[in-house]
């Protein structure tokens, strides 16, 4: 292994106690790692990131009528994967549901954002663009048209019989546009809403993010390997390096989150270890970090997780 095992593991440990800091309402900075400092990462755990916490908490958390209500929310939440996308239809539709969803409500309620100049899409799990090809009008037309067959077709119910990611990933994959990560990625959202129901750990994701980060720790070999490693070896490695990795309340790392985090090791050895090249040769990271005053709310986690007496007792406690 290279040094850039080594960064992961201060990453996560780092990354997780910023988590911690913000909840608790300290003010920044949270940290005194120049890379970390400078640049925009993830948390440590992809349900604590804010597109996820909002996904669960305004999305999932207000509930749905049926299994295909809350695949349709889900669904039409990750074609944008951006809060201010969600609430700007939920201004101009009311409450996105499936059973008052009409396409040109929702469509000139986009427009109308375009018009005021917002940016509709996060980048993050973007479905590819194959409007040409496929014979849609625009990248919209082929993602609201990706919703209703996914939901008219009885998805829901083949998700929640899925036994393993890996089952309810090749479900996602039979429509079109959605690849082998993003697959995966979807199937970790239908998780936070109750949707597949299989463990996040009984399938494994790599997307080219990862594979890169895989290159720079010097692994030769297959990343699905690299990603079981880190979820086996995510009490011993920070251990052996005097680090302290926060669990999410008592839940440890899953195979979901470790792919999240390989992804992230790899984009903060571009600072930390340029000498390490992976596969795509991506430059120094762009994207610089803006602290934001305002504390972090109060997280919320899936329910099926169990994790709200452990949230309830960390507040409780003194937020330690």
């Amino acid at each position: 292994m290279t040094p850039v095992w080594d960064s992961l593991w201060r990453l996560a440990a780092e990354r997780q106690e910023i988590f911690f800091r913000r909840l608790r309402g300290e003010p920044p900075p949270w940290t005194a790692d120049p890379v970390l400092l400078r640049h925009r990462f993830t948390n440590a755990y992809r349900a604590a990131d804010r597109t996820s916490q909002h996904l669960i908490r305004e999305v999932v958390g207000r509930g749905s009528e049926s299994d295909d209500d809350a695949l349709f929310r889900a669904l039409l939440y990750k074609q944008f994967n951006k809060p201010a996308t969600w609430e700007g239809l939920r201004a101009r539709v009311g409450e996105p549901r499936l059973q008052t969803y009409r396409r040109a409500e929702y469509d000139a309620a986009l427009d109308d954002m375009l018009a005021e100049g917002a940016s509709l899409w996060h980048g993050a799990y973007m479905t590819p663009n194959q409007v040409s090809r496929l014979g849609f009008a625009d990248c919209r037309d082929l993602q609201l048209t990706l919703v209703e067959s996914m939901v008219g077709d009885g998805l829901a119910a083949r998700l929640a019989s899925a036994g393993t990611m890996d089952e309810a990933a090749r479900a996602l994959r039979e429509y079109q546009t959605v690849g082998e990560f993003l697959s995966y990625q979807w199937a970790a959202d239908l998780g936070y809403a109750g949707l597949v129901r299989a463990e996040e750990d009984s399938g494994t994701p790599c997307g080219p993010g990862s594979r890169d980060a895989a290159k720079k720790c010097g692994w030769a070999t297959a990343t699905v390997g690299l990603v079981r490693l880190i979820v086996a070896a995510q009490e011993d490695e920070p251990r052996r390096l005097g680090l302290r990795l926060r669990t999410l309340f008592g839940r440890r790392l899953s195979a979901v989150d470790a792919e999240h985090l390989l992804c992230e090791a790899g984009k903060y050895a571009r600072e930390a270890h340029p000498e390490h090249a992976g596969r795509l040769g991506r430059p120094n990271i762009k994207q610089r970090y803006r602290p934001s005053r305002e504390p972090l709310p109060r997280p919320s986690f899936p329910e099926a997780w169990g994790l709200g007496p452990a949230v309830d007792a960390w507040y409780e406690g003194g937020m330690r």
